[in-house]
């Protein structure tokens, strides 16, 4: 009887370790980068630009040897609606925020991590040549978001798009 139940328990206990290792793991893509995803938003606070609010859901493919990374921000869905932006750019008064009209759909993301510390530039954010720059700092390593899905808090301060603009980057968390 012994035989039995360990024969019946076998794949319940192969179900549940397989489980835990797909839900505490990152997604692996074909290139062996690792997939993640967040919520991200930097607003110029001060100079020229000051109000414009890049923000959206992040995705990037991080190389976790390296840290180095490129993705795409793209448009978030409206809280108020539940229907997506249609632009991944934002002008900013108080507590407001209107989309820039004709703004843009998508921006390339590249950059870094190491350590608990993060480099990352937005292309082309505010036009041709106009990146928004941002360097900041990680709670989590790399390492401990993938193997967690949790990055905890990561941001810093950011210059750019036009000479003058400094402001401020953060992520979010997309699943709280």
């Amino acid at each position: 009887m012994t035989h039995l139940r360990i024969t019946r328990s076998w794949p319940l206990a192969l179900l549940v370790l397989i489980s835990v290792l797909f839900t505490t793991a990152s997604v692996p893509n074909q290139d062996g980068t690792a997939a993640l995803k967040s919520f991200f938003k930097v607003t110029v606070r001060q100079g020229p630009d000051a109000g414009l609010v890049a923000y959206g859901i992040l995705r990037l493919h991080v190389d976790p040897g390296t840290g180095d990374f490129t993705g795409k921000l793209t448009p978030a869905v409206s809280e108020e609606t539940g229907i997506p932006f249609s632009t991944v750019l934002f002008t900013q008064s108080g507590d407001s925020f209107t989309p820039v009209a004709n703004g843009l759909t998508e921006i390339d993301v590249r950059g870094t991590m190491y350590g608990h510390a993060v480099n990352l530039v937005l292309l082309n954010a505010g036009g041709a040549g106009q990146d928004i720059a941002g360097v900041g700092t990680m709670e989590n390593t790399l390492h401990e978001w993938l193997s967690t899905e949790s990055h905890g808090y990561i941001g810093g301060p950011a210059v750019g798009p036009e000479p003058g603009d400094s402001g401020d980057w953060r992520v979010e968390c997309l699943d709280c």
